[in-house]
């Protein structure tokens, strides 16, 4: 995991610099002639009490491009993380903290009958009742939409 704020203060202070200790070669190299020329076309273009802001301008737009990349590429390291151990990133993998499934994670499922862990199985390994989908109403099997609470042929309230 890279520091994004380390990553913002070198590229605020050399363009460039902060993609480098990313890993981004090319995106260092692009970003340090691109803040290059548009310096010199500034430097060309507007009168001089106008230069030392739009410097700073430079320095944190390149820092905050750094700092961007710096986030995502975290972001990703950490969902990928998630995915391939099963711990949620975050603070819920912190000792103490709820457990909460990683996103795109199945929930375990028990028969409604008598408790047993059924998961994917159309019927229970135990006592053999048929198990209904995780989206068909309980009282009368119809299938229930996204989001709703109760179900749209019956009204019983979705568990």
């Amino acid at each position: 995991m890279k520091k994004p704020w380390l990553a913002f203060l070198l590229n605020a202070l050399c363009a460039g610099a902060g993609l480098v200790y990313l890993g981004k070669l090319g995106w260092a190299a692009l970003n340090f002639f691109a803040v290059l020329l548009v310096g010199i076309v500034l430097a060309i273009v507007l009168p001089s009490d106008f230069l030392q802001p739009m410097g700073i301008g430079l320095c944190a737009a390149s820092g905050s491009l750094a700092m961007g990349m710096a986030q995502s590429m975290n972001a990703k390291v950490r969902a990928q993380g998630a995915v391939l151990t099963g711990i949620p990133p975050g603070p819920a993998a912190m000792p103490g903290a709820a457990a909460m499934p990683a996103p795109g994670a199945t929930r375990a499922r028990f028969c409604g009958a008598c408790g047993a862990r059924v998961d994917g199985a159309k019927f229970c390994p135990d006592c053999g009742q048929q198990q209904r989908p995780r989206d068909a109403c309980a009282r009368c099997g119809a299938k229930l939409h996204a989001g709703s609470r109760f179900c749209g042929e019956c009204g019983a309230q979705a568990v």
